[in-house]
């Protein structure tokens, strides 16, 4: 017996020297100021690496600190912004988008006869996409969780200074501070960013984004931001010189609305990850025959109903209509961020939007920028948190969105909603869950 516990004894103080070697030495608060001087500096310079490293150092020894989870907030918030202008440029180019998905055509044509749209979809990689997506949640979440420290955390006297302007947003290996950033093409003959962002010239993009070619990454101005905050129109003959002043120096409120504006990016970008967008092969395939063979039949929905009603019932079935696309398709997006708990985390990312919008406006900060009057986002807020707040879409019916985040399991995957369409005698809808899930309620 004890031969055998011997191998478990070993083991055991193996892992408790491999612990003691890995615990990290608890810094002093004097240490603490020095490391986060040092941090602040790195940023400063541009030196995200090192600042983040630094941070990390701090966070370790002391998880709760208010300056070192903003510092640690805005790195993420940086990289996560990096990764947005990547996919903007990888995918959104408005030249390759815009011709493709014209809508002046209708959507029968649209959808079965228009080439262009069909070889854009067997051409785009919906799943690069969503990864791509779900890497941005991740870094936003990760950015949200320091953020939401630093706001409770930070003491009404702390701060940290920041210069955009430091950082090399081009990419091409350097930092020019003084020089202004470029986009690679020009946009209303100007591609220096700062113009184009404030003198509201036609937005677009190519692959690419900036100029990697033109040194210089500034395009923070604060002469400009005095004006926009004091509510003053910029001087049409106001030249920004970007130098050392243009930083701006946040404190635990601006760390909450940092906050605040992260949950508002998590809330467009969340819902992307709920379900798999992919429609290939299947759907793709599909439609692309249904393209080909359009002028063997006089009537455009010949195609969908001599296909798909396998039984010839007259009747076009869930099942039948499940057939031609991917199992994976409209299912929870297989991602650690994907599925039930994107739906959780876009929930959570409404209401403390809402929460914090609403605490900024009771403050008097920000009030012209959101846009949103106080009214409606305690609406919104109630649609999410509240099952007796819903949207009436008729006398009879009422939506329900509150349903769908405190059951997203019931939401697993949408083609169990597809109904069943007959048309043999006009065209009729029978529907598997009339109630949607849940998210429709009858009322007397």
């Amino acid at each position: 017996m004890k031969k055998k516990l011997l191998p478990i004894f070993v083991l055991l103080l193996l892992l408790m020297l491999l612990v003691s070697c890995t615990r990290t030495f608890h810094l002093t608060p004097e240490q603490i100021r020095q490391k986060l001087t040092e941090a602040e500096t790195a940023m400063q310079e541009g030196d995200e690496t090192t600042a983040e490293a630094v941070f990390s150092e701090i966070l370790r020894s002391d998880p709760n600190n208010g300056e070192g989870n903003l510092g640690m907030g805005l790195i993420i918030l940086l990289k996560a912004h990096r990764s947005m202008l990547d996919l903007v440029a990888d995918y959104f180019t408005l030249a390759e988008i815009s011709p493709r998905f014209s809508l002046r055509t209708t959507l029968t044509r649209s959808l079965l006869k228009s080439r262009n749209l069909i070889e854009t979809m067997l051409n785009f990689d919906f799943s690069r996409l969503q990864s791509n997506i779900a890497t941005i949640v991740s870094q936003l979440e990760e950015a949200k969780t320091d953020l939401k420290k630093a706001t409770v955390n930070m003491s009404p006297e702390a701060s940290m200074t920041l210069y955009p302007n430091a950082f090399d947003w081009n990419e091409d290996g350097y930092t020019d501070s003084a020089s202004p950033l470029n986009l690679k093409i020009e946009i209303a003959g100007e591609s220096r960013v700062w113009w184009i962002l404030f003198r509201g010239a036609f937005y677009s993009s190519e692959r690419g984004f900036f100029d990697d070619e033109t040194r210089g990454d500034a395009w923070f101005d604060i002469e400009t931001i005095d004006y926009l905050l004091d509510g003053e129109s910029i001087p049409a003959t106001y030249t920004p010189v970007f130098d050392n002043r243009d930083h701006y120096t946040l404190d635990a409120t601006d760390a909450k609305v940092l906050l605040t504006f992260v949950n508002l990016e998590l809330s467009f970008l969340e819902p992307i990850l709920i379900w798999d967008i992919d429609p290939n092969p299947e759907l793709t395939a599909y439609l692309l025959e249904a393209s080909n063979t359009m002028d063997q039949y006089a009537n455009p929905f010949d195609f969908a109903t001599q296909t798909l009603d396998t039984d010839k019932n007259g009747t076009i079935t869930n099942a039948e209509f499940s057939r031609v696309l991917p199992e994976s398709f409209m299912a929870f997006y297989d991602n650690d961020n994907g599925g039930e708990d994107a739906i959780n985390d876009w929930g959570s990312a409404i209401v403390d939007f809402c929460t914090l919008s609403l605490e900024l406006d009771e403050a008097g900060l920000f009030k012209e920028i959101l846009l949103i009057d106080t009214e409606r986002l305690e609406m919104i807020k109630a649609l999410v948190t509240d099952d007796s707040t819903g949207i009436q879409l008729s006398a009879t019916t009422t939506f329900v969105p509150y349903h769908f985040f405190n059951s997203p399991e019931n939401f697993s995957d949408l083609k169990d909603f597809i109904p069943d369409v007959g048309y043999t005698d006009g065209i009729s809808f029978s529907l598997p869950d009339p109630t949607f899930g849940g998210l429709l309620e009858e009322t007397e």
